[in-house]
C-alpha cells in the first residue's frame, strides 16, 4: 500500500512538473494565458515556468513570414499615366510583440486577412502616383520603400513590423499589350515614312545638284574642246599655209588627193567617171618636177 502511494505521488509530481515547465525555442515567441487572458509574454529562448493546469502557453513564429499580394478580382491597377498594369508582389513581416499580436489578431490567418487589404491599398496608391516606366524599373526601389513605410504605420498596432515589400513582375494586360504594340507599330511606320520622305527629298536635291554639275561640266568640256579644236584648226591652217607657200604644186596635189579620198570615203562606194573628166585632170596634166 505504501509503495502504491509512492508511485502515485511520483506520477502526480511528474505530471505537475511536466505541466509546470516549457522550452521556448529561439525561433519562437510566446505568451502565457491564465483562464484565457494573457498575463505575460516571453521573447527570450530558454526553459520557462508556468502554473500547471491554470496557465497555458501560446507560441508564435519569430522568423520572417511571407505575405503574398493578391489584388482584387480584376488583378489590374492603374498607373499615373493611365496605363493599366498587372503586378505580383509579396511582403516579409515579423512578429515583434506577441502580446499585442495576440490581442489584436489572435492568430496569423486573422492578421493576414486584416493586413492584406492595407497592403493592397498601399500598393494601389503608390502605383497610382507613379508612371508605368517608373514602376517597371526606374523608381521601383523608391516605390517599394514608400509601400513599406506606409504599411508599417498600420502593422505596428498588430505588434508586427514589415521588413520588406518586393514587386516581382510588372506587366500589361493582353488588351493593353495589343494597343501598345499597335501604337508602337504605327509610330515606327510614321517614323519610317518620315525618314523615307526626308531621304527622297535629299535624293532629289542630290540628283538636281548632280544634274547641274553635269551640265556645267559638259558645257565647260565642250568649251575647252571648241577652244582646242579652234586652236588645232588654226594650227592646221598655218601648217597648210606654210606648206602651200613652199611648194604650190605639191600642195595642189595634196588637196586633190584629199578630195579623192573624201569622194570615195566608204569602202562600199563605187565612183565611175570618164578618164578625161575634169576631176582626174591632175592625173592627166600633173607632172612631177
Amino acid at each position: 500500500m505504501k509503495f502504491k502511494m509512492i508511485i502515485a505521488t511520483l506520477f502526480v509530481l511528474v505530471v505537475v512538473g511536466f505541466n509546470s515547465v516549457y522550452v521556448l525555442d529561439q525561433r519562437e515567441l510566446a505568451i502565457v494565458l491564465q483562464f484565457g487572458e494573457p498575463v505575460s509574454e516571453e521573447t527570450k529562448p530558454g526553459l520557462k515556468f508556468k502554473i500547471p493546469f491554470i496557465q497555458k502557453v501560446v507560441f508564435f513564429d519569430a522568423r520572417l513570414r511571407h505575405l503574398s499580394f493578391k489584388p482584387g478580382a480584376s488583378g489590374e491597377l492603374v498607373a499615373l499615366d493611365q496605363k493599366t498594369v498587372q503586378l505580383d508582389a509579396f511582403a516579409k513581416y515579423k512578429i515583434v510583440d506577441p502580446l499585442k499580436f495576440y490581442q489584436t489578431s489572435f492568430d496569423e490567418s486573422r492578421f493576414i486577412s486584416r493586413i492584406g487589404p492595407v497592403l493592397e491599398s498601399s500598393i494601389r496608391g503608390s502605383v497610382g502616383l507613379s508612371t508605368f516606366v517608373d514602376i517597371l524599373g526606374n523608381k521601383r526601389g523608391e516605390l517599394m520603400e514608400s509601400i513599406v513605410e506606409d504599411v508599417n504605420k498600420h502593422a505596428q498596432k498588430f505588434g508586427v513590423t514589415i521588413q520588406d515589400v518586393r514587386i516581382l513582375r510588372v506587366n500589361l494586360p493582353d488588351a493593353s499589350k495589343e494597343a501598345v504594340c499597335a501604337r508602337m507599330i504605327a509610330g515606327r511606320q510614321m517614323d519610317a515614312k518620315e525618314i523615307r520622305s526626308e531621304g527622297e527629298g535629299q535624293a532629289r536635291v542630290i540628283m538636281s545638284n548632280a544634274d547641274k554639275d553635269k551640265v556645267s561640266i559638259i558645257a565647260q568640256a565642250q568649251k575647252k574642246a571648241e577652244i582646242i579644236k579652234g586652236e588645232a584648226d588654226s594650227e592646221v591652217i598655218n601648217i597648210l599655209g606654210n606648206a602651200a607657200s613652199r611648194d604650190r604644186d605639191f600642195f595642189k596635189f595634196y588637196r586633190l588627193m584629199e578630195s579623192y579620198r573624201n569622194a570615195v570615203k566608204k569602202d562600199d562606194t563605187t565612183l565611175i567617171v570618164s578618164s578625161d573628166s575634169g576631176f582626174f585632170s591632175m592625173f592627166n596634166n600633173f607632172k612631177l618636177k
